[in-house]
């Protein structure tokens, strides 16, 4: 018994290995996604004097698709697929929220969102800091 016991643990571990590896890198993956949506909100806002996008096509020009290449199409359908954007956030409370000191918010977000996030990834965080630091210097200039 303990042999079958054994055998079965053996034979099991690579599939184990095999799942474990597989969502490690899409959890990874899914990171790399929302941090690279992040960075095309934070393109869009710093082009835009502060105004949040209305849709994915505000955002496209900054994800460089190129239209005819079918390939480089195919990613960014993917991309849009794989991140959620809250388009209809009203920056005016976003920015409040922001400089209230609360970050507690999500307009960037993947529907796996690992508990792990490293921070200096985090879409939401670089969002926040952009939004206070950018009111910060607003701030400045109308004095």
């Amino acid at each position: 018994m303990s042999l079958l016991l054994l055998a079965t643990a053996l034979l099991s571990a690579p599939f184990a290995y095999y799942f474990y590896k597989i969502r490690s890198n899409e959890l990874i993956s899914t990171d790399l996604l929302r941090s690279k949506a992040g960075t095309l909100v934070l393109l869009y806002l710093e082009d835009n004097h502060g105004n949040w996008p209305s849709s994915w096509d505000d955002l496209k020009p900054y994800y460089k698709a190129n239209p005819r290449n079918p390939e480089k199409e195919r990613e960014w359908q993917y991309f849009r697929s794989s991140v959620h954007i809250n388009f209809n956030v009203d920056i005016n409370e976003l920015r409040a929220k922001c400089l209230s000191g609360d970050s507690n918010f999500k307009v960037v977000y993947t529907d796996l969102d690992p508990t792990g996030y490293e921070k200096k990834l985090d879409p939401n965080l670089r969002i926040y800091i952009y939004l206070r630091q950018s009111n910060n210097l607003n701030d400045l200039t109308e004095r």
